[in-house]
């Protein structure tokens, strides 16, 4: 052990100059406001859903207003992970508390995934989107609701797959389109709609 922390030398000062970005644990939020724009705050997506929890207008509007002038992530935490049979927590929650960088796993195609291509796909795929006027801006008017309307175009005479399909007859599937809306706040409002 001795050997290894001998090896661990202090950032030159000249180094931590040119270095942007700096992570700051976080501990008090009068601390973390006075910090300069380049500092970064990490949480875990559990520490966040406590949050909002407990005292929960007065941590919102505080990390809505750190984040509004810094970088703030988060990202799962591994006991959550080991506990859960899902790997990716819901996105537009961490979203709607003004976190810019929200670590999701790749590799388990799930809901969430479908939600963060969903709000990526607004602005072309390109991996940024412009947080709302009322998370970028303090006095800005809160988000009014919105309708929308949507056109599903309809698909007909789809062949079942081969293997489905009974000797010497063609047979159709009947296709269901399903539209989930996503209120993105912390109630994790939800609207579905199946065709028929």
């Amino acid at each position: 052990y001795k050997e290894k922390t001998d090896r661990i030398s202090e950032i030159p000062t000249n180094l931590a100059k040119m270095t942007f970005l700096h992570t700051t644990k976080h501990r008090y939020w009068e601390k973390s406001l006075a910090l300069p724009s380049t500092h970064v705050h990490s949480f875990a997506e559990s520490v966040l859903g406590q949050m909002a929890k407990k005292d929960g207008q007065e941590h919102k509007k505080n990390l809505m207003q750190f984040s509004s002038s810094h970088l703030c992530r988060s990202f799962p935490s591994w006991k959550d992970c080991e506990n859960s049979s899902h790997l990716n927590s819901d996105p537009l929650f961490q979203w709607s508390l003004g976190c810019q960088l929200v670590s999701l796993n790749y590799g388990t195609f799930d809901e969430q995934l479908f939600k963060a291509d969903g709000r990526f796909r607004r602005n072309g795929s390109c991996g940024y989107t412009l947080k709302p006027e009322c998370i970028r801006s303090s006095d800005a008017l809160q988000e009014k609701p919105e309708n929308w309307k949507i056109t599903v175009l309809c698909g007909s005479c789809i062949p079942k797959p081969e293997s489905k399909q009974e000797p010497g007859c063609i047979s159709y599937i009947n296709p269901v389109v399903r539209i989930n809306m996503y209120g993105g706040d912390s109630e994790k409002r939800k609207g579905e709609h199946f065709t028929k």
